[in-house]
């Protein structure tokens, strides 16, 4: 790393301000970043186009913070008053000022590879060429801003910023540009929606879409939040979602969860509710090496793999006659992971008692009646489970070495997950049960390890449109979301290496990024059923 600058927007705020986060974005400050890296060629070798300048980059960054002034303030915890009526004083919710004296501002680090991208990153259209590669662990690493942001795992606040950004330029010309930022300020879309406006910036243009910061606006959708409303709560509980109780799971816990299974002192004891399902922290052996695999299907496979799925099960309004890519893609990826994972495990098996659980990152902007815009910016995210055997079948046969769901059954029950939050008013029940929960962090709704599978996506965003060139379209080699490797986590992009403009998120092939525990991968791998339809 040659610089690391703190950096503030272009154009000053007039007066300091701040504000309040949504009850949504208090719920995943214990979630990874958000997080992402754009790898491109040297522009050298095209006549007329200038190389890679990354004090221009600094430049346009500033002036892409402008509108984004708080993603460069202060994330920090808001003063709350124990018993309030207002849902804004509770326990455990987020605030960011900026425009202030103490603004930490967003790392722009500038750092420099004496590798060459080739050596480093295959070329798309070899890369595409093989049914799956695996994932760069190490250079990844080296190209990610390493600074630990603001309340990172319940850690400190004050002068630490909230977003970082690391440009790296290689021996060839070639550049990375790795962007992370502390999950409640924003989810994927939310970054993707800034990179937009990098880039336009970067080439001298206006952005097309100014961003919609007002997280009151989520929070209006939760009902009445100063009084509880017992249907509501009902509703909520009736969801598929997983309803993990941290308060529940001091036992046997990690070190980095110890603080979130704490009980907060200042929370009064009539406000805690009796404990919940406990986190089965025995089912994620976090001293097991991790492998992650990225599996490429094209357009052309997808298509394949819809046409040999047979007709849905279930079938009502609002769900489409035909599966739909994503569940049928993931009810195929689902089914081999548990396949996998009882082989090399024999003792494992999943039943109505101890089921499985694939939950899926949902993006609730579009699910609100009205629906809030794509510009909106936060984390306004939950996550379905869909559950095998389903909980209304017990007498669904078990799943063994022999696997007896097939892949229609597990995508027929992350559609009927999916279904349920289609409708406004059980989206608003879960905002309303969030809003009146003792603390948003209570609850976690997914899991990883044996019987969990976590599926986050970044389809339709726009990945593979980044461009750090000045004037001049220059598409990524590589652009991939940066994940922890942890045992059970699946990211879904579009493959890069292919201009898809306007078309659907699948007409040019996706890719899976899986991480699995190191045996479970290599079964998975050796047993080659990811292309098989």
């Amino acid at each position: 790393v040659l610089s690391r600058d703190r950096v503030l927007p272009k154009t000053p705020g007039s007066r300091p301000q701040s504000s309040r986060l949504s009850i949504i974005d208090a719920t995943v400050i214990n979630f990874a970043p958000t997080a992402a890296l754009w790898v491109f060629d040297s522009p050298l070798s095209v006549p007329g186009i200038p190389p890679f300048s990354t004090s221009q980059l600094l430049d346009s960054f500033r002036k892409a913070l402008d509108e984004f002034p708080h993603w460069a303030g202060q994330l920090q915890w808001a003063p709350s008053k124990p018993g309030s009526s207002a849902h804004h004083e509770r326990h455990g919710r987020l605030m960011v000022a900026w425009n202030t004296l103490n603004d930490p501002g967003a790392e722009f680090a500038v750092a420099h590879s004496p590798m060459t991208v080739a050596s480093a990153f295959e070329e798309p259209t070899s890369r595409n060429a093989r049914p799956h590669w695996q994932f760069y662990p190490n250079t990844v690493r080296d190209l990610t801003p390493a600074v630990t942001l603001a309340l990172n795992n319940h850690g400190p606040a004050e002068g630490v910023p909230a977003m970082a950004v690391q440009c790296t330029t290689f021996a060839c010309g070639g550049l990375v540009v790795a962007v992370k930022l502390a999950h409640p300020l924003g989810d994927a879309q939310s970054v993707m929606q800034f990179m937009g406006n990098w880039t336009a910036l970067n080439q001298g243009s206006l952005p097309t879409y100014p961003p919609l910061f007002n997280p009151p606006l989520l929070d209006g959708f939760a009902g009445n939040s100063d009084s509880r409303d017992p249907g509501l709560i009902e509703t909520a509980d009736a969801l598929p979602m997983l309803r993990y109780d941290y308060w529940a799971s001091g036992k046997n816990c990690p070190a980095w969860a110890q603080k979130s299974t704490e009980i907060p002192l200042e929370i009064p004891q009539e406000l805690v509710e009796p404990f919940g399902q406990p986190i089965p922290w025995c089912e994620l052996d976090t001293s097991k090496s991790v492998k992650t695999v990225v599996f490429h299907f094209s357009g052309e496979e997808l298509q394949c793999l819809i046409n040999a799925e047979p007709p849905p099960a279930f079938i009502v309004a609002g769900l489409p006659a035909s599966p739909s890519r994503m569940t049928t893609l993931l009810g195929h990826i689902w089914r081999l992971i548990l396949r996998a994972r009882c082989s090399t495990t024999p003792s494992l098996t999943f039943t109505f008692d101890l089921p499985a659980h694939l939950t899926l990152a949902m993006d609730l902007r579009p699910r609100l009646s009205p629906p809030l815009p794509p510009t909106f910016v936060g984390s306004p995210i939950a996550n379905a489970a869909a559950t095998w055997p389903p909980p209304a079948a017990s007498t669904a046969p078990p799943i063994g070495p022999e696997l007896a769901p097939t892949a229609s059954n597990l995508s027929d029950a992350l559609a009927r997950a999916l279904t349920a939050f289609r409708e406004p008013p059980n989206v608003t029940a879960a905002l309303h049960r969030a809003v009146h929960a003792a603390s948003p962090q209570r609850y976690w709704d997914a899991f990883l390890g044996q019987r969990h599978t976590m599926v986050t996506t970044w389809t339709g965003m726009g990945l593979q449109q980044g461009d750090a060139g000045a004037g001049v379209k220059l598409r990524p080699r590589m652009a991939l979301p940066v994940m922890p490797a942890m045992d059970g986590l699946i990211c879904l992009f579009e493959a890069g290496g292919v201009d898809a403009g306007q078309r659907k998120w699948y007409d040019s092939g996706v890719d899976v990024m899986v991480s699995l525990e190191e045996k479970v991968m290599d079964r998975l791998v050796e047993e080659g059923g990811m292309h098989t339809f």
